[in-house]
């Protein structure tokens, strides 16, 4: 049995064009593996999503987290508009995430607070949880705090630095001191004649 669409009288421009466009369009793979999150192709894996309604994708995520968001996609329309709802979606992108309610820390009514931490990218990940958290939470509660906590790997250096000075002190014996003599100025014999002659 032929794989082929075309029909018998095909020309060959039609199967090269067919051989060069049909495997990307056409992958072979089993319709329950198509949709199946675990076995689905990756390059399938956007319109998998789109069929379980997955409200928020992003083409940079790893493999694992595309599979993981469609995944809890059914789960998560179960219970849109609950805590829950909004646990789910955030730990299936950011892989870690609480959620704390305004009458667990004192707020004001209906508001929460978001804490995400694990592997994050502060920029883009802040606003990325923010739009799962508005498309997940009640529609009367407000978000009122979204902190991103992502370990960083510190390397700590410490270094010590010692200066010692000595100081001794060595006894000198000054001479006595000298009274002043009298300097003089003389003028060289030689000079004194040549003086003379040019005087007369």
């Amino acid at each position: 049995m032929s794989d082929s669409l075309l029909p018998h009288n095909v020309t060959a421009q039609e199967r090269a064009l067919e051989a060069t466009v049909g495997p990307p369009l056409f992958p072979k793979a089993p319709l329950r593996e198509i949709w199946d999150p675990d076995r689905c192709p990756a390059e399938l894996l956007p319109w998998l999503a789109f069929a379980m309604s997955v409200d928020e994708w992003d083409p940079t995520w790893p493999e694992e987290a595309k599979r993981e968001v469609i995944r809890r996609s059914f789960a998560v329309h179960q219970r849109k508009g609950t805590r829950g709802a909004v646990l789910s979606s955030l730990a299936a992108v950011f892989g870690a995430a609480q959620v704390s309610e305004w009458f667990e820390f004192g707020g004001r009514p209906h508001t929460f607070r978001v804490r995400i931490s694990g592997s994050v990218k502060a920029s883009r990940s802040i606003a990325r949880a923010s739009e799962i958290v508005r498309q997940n939470k009640p529609v009367r509660s407000h978000l009122e705090a979204l902190e991103v906590a992502s370990p960083a790997d510190v390397s700590l250096t410490l270094g010590l630095a010692v200066q010692t000075r000595v100081t001794q002190a060595v006894p000198v014996d000054f001479p006595e001191v000298v009274a002043p003599q009298f300097l003089g100025f003389g003028v060289h014999s030689t000079m004194k004649q040549q003086i003379e002659a040019v005087h007369g």
